[in-house]
C-alpha cells in the first residue's frame, strides 16, 4: 500500500485560504536564515539533514487553536493508546462477539479495568458450550482515527502486531479486520510493518532489515509529517514575544519563515507529494540509494521513491482503494485541466471533516465551471444565493433530489476494494458518472497488470527496473498474480543481481537468478539476497545453512531468517544447531509457535518428554488452530508408553477438526492395535 498498508485516515475538512503557489516565494525564502549551523545550500531548515524532530507538544504552545482544532481530525486521532470512553466503539451486547466460521474462533474486544483486551475462544463442536481454547492479549495502541474504523495492536518486545478484530464505525459493528475474512485469519500474528504503521504514526525506528520490530515509535501523525522537522523552527522562535503573530505576519507579507515548512508556498507538485506520502495506494520502490523516511515536505518524492499503482484492464471504474485519493484525483479531467487544483482546495488539514454548507463546495467547483451569473443582484443574500447555485445540465428534478450538490452526482461514494464495511468518496471526479462506471468485459487473470507511476509528472519516464520491482512487490504483498511476474520476466537481465536473485526465488526458478560462480556468502551485503540464494540453493538440494547464517548475521532480528536457519539444521540432522537456532528465536519472541513447536519436536527426539510437552502445549495456546501441535503431544505420550493419554488427544483431535475425522481414526486404531 502506498507508504502504506493500512490506509484508514483521510485529510478532512476545508481550506479556502489556500493560493497556487509561485516559485517566487520559494526563491525569498533562501533570503530568511533558518537557524545557525544550517548549511547555505538548505533553503529550507527541515531540508538539512541534521534537522531534529520536536513532536507536536512543542508546537501547541504557539499554534494552540491550530493544535487544538488539529487534535481532532482524522490524522490527528490515527494512532495512540487506548483510554476508556474516548473512542465509537459500543463494548457489549449481542453484536459485540464476532465469529469467524473458517477457523471457528469467537472474538470480542473488552476492557479489564483501565486496559482494553482481546479476546479469543473455541467451543467444542460437539456440544458448542465447553471452551477448548482461550486467549487474550492486551490492546497496547489503536490504530485508525474511527471515522471509519478502529483496529488495534500489540507490541511484544518491540514487535507489532495486529488484531483479529475491528470497529466499522458506519455500520457500527464489530467484525473481523481488513484481510482477516475468508479464510485468512492470521490471528495473533500478523505483523505490523514500517509502510503500515508510518501512515498512521510519525517518527517510527524500524530495525534495519526486520520487519515489524520497532526501537520507538511516536504518539500520532504530528504537525512535522506536513511541516517538516521543527527543531530550527522552535529554536528560532522560542524566545521571541508574540512569535506567533510576527511569523504569520512575515508570510502574510510575502516572505516564507525558512525554518519551517508552510506547503503552500511551494509549488501544486510538491504540495501533492505532502499528501501522497499516504493517500496514494500502492506499492513503493525507493531509489536507489535513498529512504522513503528520508523525505521531508517541500521536495520532490519522485527523488525518493516511485509509487506504482496496479489497474487491471476490465476492472470497473469505481473500484478503488480506500487511501487511493491522490491517485483519483490525478486522473480526473478537472485535476490534469487546473493549474491550481490541489488536495486543499477542498480540505483543511488543519479542520476536523464535518458538516460544511454545500454552497462551499459548490463553490470550489464553480471556480472553473461557474457559468453566467446574473449581471446585477439586487441584494447581498440574493447574490449569495446566486453564487452558490450551480450552473448544472441536469434536470431540476434530478438536482433538487440531490440538494444541488455537485459532489453527489460526480464524486459518487462506493465501497472500497480493500477495506469491508467502508464506502468512500471516489476522488475521480467524472462528468456522467452512471456511463463511466460501468465495469467493462472481464480480463483473464493471467493478463498484464498495468503498473502506472504516480509519484512522476509522466508516466512513461518512469524507470522499467523499478517498474518490474513493483511488479514483484505487488506479487509478493497483494495477490499471487502470474502476470506480475510475466512482467518482470520481460526486464530480468536488465535487472540488478539482487532483483534477479528476488525474481528467481518468486518464480521458483533457480536458473534465473544467474548467480555468478564462485558466489560465497560473505560476498552478499544484502540479508534478504542470502536468504532468496539460500531457498534456491535448497530447491536444487545444495547446502543452505551458510547462506541462511549469513542472512541472520545482517539481519539479526529478523526472526524469519532465524526460523529459516533452524528449519535447514533440522532437515540436515543437525540437532544441537537447530536447537540453538530455535532457542534465539524464542529469546526474541518468546510466543513464536513455529519455534515452539519445532523445538519440542527435538526435545522429544532427546527423549525430554517433560520439556517437549511443555513447548507443545505453549505452541498449542499461541495458535489453536495447527493440528500438528496435537499429533505432537499425541507423539509425545506414545513414546512414554502412556496409550490412553495418546488416545485422549487423538479422539481430541477427531472433533477439533472433523474434517480429518477419518485420518485420526485410523491412528486411533492403530495405537489400540500396536498396544
Amino acid at each position: 500500500m502506498g507508504l502504506a498498508a493500512l490506509g484508514y485516515g483521510a485529510v478532512a475538512g476545508l481550506l479556502t485560504f489556500c493560493q497556487p503557489a509561485t516559485d517566487r516565494a520559494t526563491e525569498q525564502a533562501a533570503a530568511d536564515p533558518a537557524a545557525p549551523g544550517v548549511p547555505a545550500r538548505f533553503a529550507f531548515a527541515p531540508h538539512a539533514p541534521a534537522t531534529g524532530y520536536v513532536g507536536t507538544a512543542a508546537c501547541a504552545p504557539c499554534h494552540a487553536d491550530i493544535a487544538h482544532s488539529y487534535a481532532q481530525t482524522g490524522k490527528g486521532r490515527a494512532f495512540g493508546r487506548p483510554r476508556r470512553g474516548q473512542g465509537p466503539e459500543q463494548f457489549g451486547g449481542p453484536g459485540a462477539v464476532v465469529y469467524d466460521r473458517f477457523s471457528q474462533r469467537y472474538y470480542r474486544a473488552a476492557w479489564r479495568r483501565d486496559s482494553l483486551w482481546v479476546e479469543e475462544w473455541q467451543l467444542d463442536p460437539a456440544n458448542r458450550r465447553d471452551t477448548t481454547h482461550f486467549r487474550a492479549e492486551r490492546v497496547d495502541y489503536v490504530i485508525g482515527s474511527g471515522n471509519q474504523t478502529r483496529s488495534y495492536l500489540m507490541e511484544r518486545n518491540g514487535y507489532f502486531y495486529e488484531l483479529p478484530i475491528t470497529w466499522y464505525s458506519a455500520r457500527r459493528i464489530w467484525d473481523l479486520s481488513p484481510g482477516y475474512e475468508g479464510g485468512h485469519n492470521s490471528g495473533f500474528s500478523r505483523p505490523i510493518g514500517g509502510q503500515c504503521l508510518g501512515c498512521h504514526n510519525s517518527q517510527n525506528e524500524l530495525v534495519p532489515n526486520s520487519v515489524n520490530r520497532f526501537t520507538s515509535v511516536g504518539s500520532g501523525m504530528s504537525c512535522e509529517s506536513c511541516h517538516g522537522p521543527g527543531a530550527a523552527h522552535v529554536a528560532k522562535w522560542a524566545k521571541v514575544p508574540g512569535a506567533a503573530a510576527q511569523a504569520t505576519a512575515m508570510t502574510a507579507g510575502g516572505r516564507p519563515d525558512s525554518s519551517i515548512i508552510n506547503p503552500t508556498h511551494f509549488p501544486i507538485a510538491a504540495q501533492l507529494d505532502v499528501c501522497r506520502q499516504c493517500h496514494l495506494e500502492g506499492v513503493t520502490v525507493e531509489k536507489e540509494g535513498k529512504k522513503l523516511t528520508d523525505f521531508r515536505p517541500g521536495q520532490r518524492l519522485a527523488d525518493y521513491a516511485d509509487i506504482f499503482i496496479a489497474a487491471r484492464p476490465g476492472a470497473a471504474a469505481t473500484q478503488f482503494g480506500f487511501a487511493s485519493h491522490a491517485e483519483r484525483l490525478q486522473l480526473s479531467a478537472c485535476f490534469r485541466k487546473s493549474a491550481s487544483l490541489t488536495c486543499t482546495t477542498c480540505h483543511n488539514p488543519h479542520q476536523p471533516l464535518g458538516p460544511q454548507p454545500m454552497a462551499v463546495y459548490n463553490a470550489q467547483c464553480q471556480r472553473c465551471h461557474a457559468g453566467a451569473m446574473p449581471a446585477a443582484a439586487h441584494s447581498a443574500e440574493k447574490a449569495a444565493k446566486a453564487a452558490a447555485q450551480p450552473v448544472c445540465s441536469a434536470p431540476k428534478a434530478e438536482r433538487l433530489r440531490v440538494g444541488d450538490n455537485c459532489v453527489t452526482c460526480h464524486m459518487a461514494r462506493s465501497g472500497t476494494t480493500d477495506i469491508p464495511h467502508v464506502s468512500s468518496r471516489d476522488h475521480l471526479i467524472r462528468r456522467n458518472l452512471k456511463s463511466e462506471a460501468a465495469p467493462q468485459p472481464e480480463t483473464p487473470k493471467s493478463q498484464l497488470v498495468v503498473l502506472r507511476s504516480f509519484t512522476v509528472s509522466d508516466d512513461s519516464a518512469a524507470d522499467d527496473r523499478a517498474r518490474a520491482v513493483a511488479a514483484m512487490l505487488y506479487f509478493e504483498q497483494m495477490e499471487q498474480n502470474p502476470a506480475y511476474l510475466a512482467a518482470v520476466r520481460k526486464q530480468a537481465e536488465r535487472l540488478e543481481f539482487e532483483q534477479r536473485v528476488k525474481y528467481a526465488y518468486l518464480a521458483r526458478d533457480p536458473a534465473a537468478a544467474s548467480l555468478p560462480p564462485g558466489l560465497t556468502p560473505v560476498a552478499v551485503s544484502n540479508p534478504y539476497t542470502a536468504y532468496y540464494v539460500g531457498e534456491l540453493r535448497r530447491r536444487q538440494g545444495e547446502p543452505v545453512e551458510p547462506w541462511l547464517a549469513r542472512a541472520v548475521a545482517l539481519a539479526p532480528a529478523n526472526a524469519d531468517f532465524r526460523l529459516a536457519l533452524a528449519d535447514a539444521r533440522s532437515a540436515a540432522r543437525d540437532a544441537a544447531g537447530a536447537e540453538a537456532a530455535y532457542r534465539d528465536v524464542l529469546r526474541l519472541q518468546p510466543w513464536n509457535r513455529r519455534a515452539l513447536l519445532n523445538l519440542g519436536y527435538q526435545r522429544l527426539l532427546a527423549a525430554d518428554f517433560a520439556e517437549a510437552l511443555r513447548l507443545t502445549r505453549a505452541a498449542q495456546r499461541q495458535d489453536p488452530t495447527v493440528a500438528l501441535a496435537y499429533e505432537n503431544e499425541a507423539n509425545i505420550y506414545l513414546q512414554q508408553g502412556d496409550i490412553p493419554a495418546a488416545l485422549q488427544v487423538l479422539a481430541g483431535l477427531e472433533k477439533r477438526f472433523p474434517a480429518q475425522a477419518a485420518k485420526y481414526q485410523a491412528l486411533a486404531a492403530r495405537v489400540r492395535a500396536a498396544r
